[in-house]
């Protein structure tokens, strides 16, 4: 799954390639020693983080379907809203280059506020919602400080973009209860009472 939504960045990136290859778009971590493999520019989109997006949990977390005179149902989980939240920097040998990059890279995530299925890699193209995203909000921006202590301090300008993915595990066949039937039938003798169980 997430290698799909890996795959439908690169997709939308490709916008702003201007020649470069498919492979100047990169997901690893950002550390001196993948900087120093090539001087060619690149664009990083490393991902930082994965969390469930509260605010679009359903309140209905599971439900049965009963196909009509049918053994067994399935046991359905309704699809969690997951947030995966990237770093997107830009890396090449003249600052002024790199800026460039980076501004075109925040031109193109801002056309698309959800993104189109054409921008879609093909086995995302069946989602249950909108994939919607966010650019550059606050509250998904990591703490530079922190983000490139942890990083070999090396500062560094980047964009962050969160998109929104709805997950569901597999649905699950259950058998069905069975239906008992009890009929009494009472007179004014209470030992003529006699109880039939039946099983169907």
């Amino acid at each position: 799954m997430i290698h799909y939504l890996d795959e439908t960045l690169r997709i939308l990136l490709s916008e702003v390639m201007s020649g470069m290859q498919p492979h100047s778009i990169q997901f690893e971590r950002p550390t001196k020693t993948w900087e120093d493999q090539t001087t060619e520019p690149r664009i990083n989109c490393f991902l930082y983080d994965i969390s469930e997006n509260t605010e679009l949990r359903f309140d209905r977390q599971q439900y049965l379907d009963v196909p009509p005179n049918k053994k067994t149902g399935t046991r359905q989980v309704a699809p969690r809203r997951i947030d995966f939240t990237y770093l997107i920097t830009a890396w090449c040998a003249e600052v002024s280059d790199e800026h460039e990059l980076l501004g075109n890279v925040l031109l193109t995530l801002l056309r698309y506020p959800t993104l189109p299925k054409d921008k879609l890699h093909q086995n995302l193209q069946n989602q249950p919602f909108p994939i919607r995203t966010w650019v550059s909000q606050p509250e998904d921006t990591p703490k530079i400080w922190e983000f490139w202590g942890a990083n070999e301090w090396r500062l560094k300008a980047g964009i962050s973009y969160r998109l929104i993915l709805a997950i569901a595990p597999t649905p699950e066949e259950v058998k069905l209860p069975k239906e008992t039937r009890i009929n009494i039938n009472i007179d004014d003798n209470p030992k003529s009472m006699i109880q039939n169980p039946k099983l169907n």
